[in-house]
């Protein structure tokens, strides 16, 4: 399941690239020294945005703080 795994990988590992603003993007983690796309499927909900969001160091309640 796509919340446990990105529980696993460190901040390091994860980002979000293509947005207009650093708080969008698409997700890419690191896996094996290449980076890719997290696809949305039935796996990606709110609990994985908001694990992705509290890894990359960005509020979870709403507020921009970075």
């Amino acid at each position: 399941m796509i919340n446990v795994f990105l529980l696993w990988i460190g901040s390091d590992s994860i980002r979000l690239v293509g947005g207009r603003t650093p708080l969008e993007g698409r997700v890419e983690v690191l896996l094996d020294g290449t980076w890719g796309t997290i696809c949305a499927n039935q796996n990606w909900n709110a609990a994985a945005a908001t694990t992705v969001c509290r890894q990359l160091g960005y509020p979870t309640n709403g507020k921009n703080t970075k």
